[in-house]
């Protein structure tokens, strides 16, 4: 039979939609923050992490004797900021007694039996006031089942906020858990299940338009739940038969974080069921709901929109080290044109290699001739392997590994098979999206001086459908015709792409592996004034069973970089629309008017890479932005 409780009175029926004022850091949140779940940990490594300034929100305790628990954390700072208490070892007097002394509130408790067989607690507990404060509260323990239900029945102003079940000294299932006032401000519909299946849970979670808040396992193999109406802005997932090790790592491929952990058995194996909320920003949802698109969790994939220097807009598992195939290139590209910026090679030296336009470079490929600028076209727009082959033959791995590490900082980049030559049994190259987006930063920072522009002509331009998106958010714009080509003039996609998809025997059956990355450059106007914004742009899948997948992986990460793409420009377009459609180009004095003086301005820098007077950004004051100051000659209209 199934058992479930409503916790509110029936003529409170028509606040459905209501949700509590005061959230509760560890299930309403969903702020973006630090976080970390353990599992198995010891009570030593849960304070280590917490002295670095985290706070527990869910603590499971799986082990007494050695003492090892389970446990999420979050940031203490900024909304999820509080005082709060943790007690791993406690009687129910002696809880009591905290509780009382600190005015606090329970948010988590964990009855257990000692070795002793002995009832003890574990728990975490909040301020009873300010933010973390609410009308009443308490908790009960030693309850049947029955009692729970009775409990609800005649408390119609009162939650169960936190239901625990557990095994008593004498064997039998009692339920603690802890309340708090279900009136005013802190009132929300509450569904209480004491003991029922999953497959039950998730559907009367479905049905009520709700979400589980907690899960707890009851003796024997069902399950007990706490569920709430789903709040405006919150996404939330339930994942069952869970690898204990890598619930972390299913809640980060979502844009997540674990609220609710629990180990289980599944066949004799331990499992785990996580609840997790967003953790990430509308746009990061969004665009990670295309890259997964027809993909299960067992898939990897990661997404990052982030201005160079600044804000990160989007970001997915953007630590995360993932098989980049061709897309590692970029750091090739990148170290060939330093040497060349320092003086330590030159574009026009000629190159002698084999070569050849199948996948993996073999010794007895055809040798060719070949000037360092037309090698690196080669490697960066055709893609070719045997180029790359090229240029780390030229300059060593070791070299290209530290750029990488020294002058790139990138720690998750790893040089190691032979580009190409990957579903041969080799190991992994590995890279990072925050890497390749380093990269990037360190270009806009001047690493490569002069030959900047060089690197990027030397990239695919109009990079993974960016032409396309442009013009559609453009015409769908207010602006007039001149001022969306001068839009035009000043943006810029220029990216690498990479893939393999390993899905023959001869192959090893690895997988599919797609990635893009690109550099992206809009401009804004505010006012009279002219800037250009840049941006990192990526995204990749790695998914383990490639048969049948990789067609879908590219078309997923095409669409993803169109969904990021379409954000920025959005937003270039609002700013530049919002200052009025005239062009203020050519005003370098900045007092809304292209006249005399900025003419002077202009000529004494003549023949100069002077960055006030280089108007089309191309690194000279020459006669193209004399042309533009003088399209612009008169009142700017911004």
């Amino acid at each position: 039979m199934h058992r479930y409780s409503l916790a509110m009175a029936c003529t409170m029926a028509a606040l459905h939609g209501g949700s509590p004022a005061h959230a509760d850091e560890h299930h309403d949140l969903y702020d973006q923050t630090g976080w970390y779940h353990l599992t198995n940990a010891s009570l030593d490594e849960v304070e280590a992490l917490l002295e670095t300034g985290y706070r527990l929100v869910d603590l499971e305790i799986e082990n007494t004797n050695p003492w090892r628990v389970g446990c999420t954390m979050v940031a203490n700072s900024g909304s999820y900021g509080s005082g709060w208490w943790w007690w791993p070892l406690k009687t129910e007097a002696e809880l009591n007694d905290r509780l009382s002394k600190l005015n606090a509130r329970l948010i988590d408790l964990e009855p257990y039996l000692t070795a002793a067989n002995e009832l003890r607690y574990a728990a975490i507990a909040v301020p009873n006031s300010g933010s973390t404060g609410v009308t009443s509260t308490d908790w009960e323990t030693g309850f049947t089942e029955g009692e729970v239900n009775s409990w609800i029945a005649i408390n119609p102003t009162r939650r169960i906020h936190d239901i625990q079940p557990y095994l008593a000294p004498g064997g039998e299932t009692r339920y603690a858990f802890t309340w708090i006032g279900n009136t005013g401000s802190d009132f929300t519909l509450t569904w209480i299940i004491t003991d029922d299946s999953l497959g039950f849970i998730s559907q009367i979670a479905a049905d009520n338009n709700a979400r589980i808040v907690d899960l707890e396992p009851v003796p024997g193999g069902s399950w007990a739940a706490v569920l709430i109406p789903i709040q405006t802005g919150i996404a939330w997932w339930l994942y069952p038969n869970v690898d204990p090790n890598r619930a972390a790592e299913v809640a980060a491929k979502l844009g997540g974080r674990i609220t609710d952990a629990e180990r289980y058995l599944l066949n004799g194996q331990e499992r785990m069921v996580v609840l997790i909320i967003r953790n990430s920003t509308d746009l990061a949802l969004a665009a990670n709901a295309q890259l997964r698109s027809s993909f299960e969790i067992a898939t990897d994939s990661g997404l990052l929109l982030r201005e160079l220097g600044g804000e990160r807009y989007a970001q997915i598992n953007d630590l995360r080290q993932f098989e980049p195939a061709s897309t590692l290139k970029t750091f090739h590209h990148f170290h060939t044109i330093r040497q060349c910026a320092l003086g330590l090679d030159d574009l026009d030296d000629a190159l002698i290699y084999t070569y050849s336009k199948e996948s993996c470079p073999q010794p007895d490929d055809p040798i060719v001739l070949r000037t360092l600028n037309q090698t690196l076209f080669d490697m960066m727009i055709n893609s070719n392997n045997s180029s790359t082959e090229a240029i780390r033959n030229r300059y060593g791995t070791k070299a290209l590994q530290a750029t990488a590490d020294m002058l790139i900082e990138a720690d998750g980049t790893e040089f190691n098979h032979t580009l190409g030559c990957f579903c041969l049994d080799s190991t992994p190259n590995q890279t990072t999206l925050d890497d390749l987006a380093g990269l990037h930063t360190r270009v806009r920072a001047g690493l490569l001086g002069t030959l900047r522009d060089t690197f990027y002509d030397l990239m695919v331009n109009d990079y993974a459908g960016f032409s396309l998106v442009l013009d559609q958010e453009l015409s769908a714009s207010s602006l007039s015709e001149a001022d969306q080509d001068l839009f035009r003039s000043f943006s810029v996609a220029a990216g690498k792409d990479g893939g393999y998809t390993c899905s023959s025997n001869a192959h090893l059956n690895r997988g599919a592996y797609r990635s893009r990355g690109a550099y992206l450059a809009l401009p804004r106007k505010e006012g009279c004034d002219l800037s250009v914004e840049e941006f990192f742009v990526g995204c990749w899948i790695n998914d383990l069973d490639a048969v049948g997948t990789g067609g879908t992986a590219t078309g997923n990460v095409q669409d993803t970089m169109a969904v990021l793409y379409r954000d920025r420009i959005r937003a270039a377009i609002a700013a530049w629309d919002s200052s009025g459609t005239g062009s203020c180009i050519g005003d370098i004095t900045g007092d809304c008017e292209v006249g005399g003086a900025d003419l002077s301005i202009l000529l004494s820098a003549w023949g100069t890479d002077d960055q006030e007077a280089d108007l089309n950004g191309d690194d000279l004051v020459n006669g193209a932005d004399l042309t533009l100051l003088l399209s612009g000659w008169g009142l700017c209209s911004g």
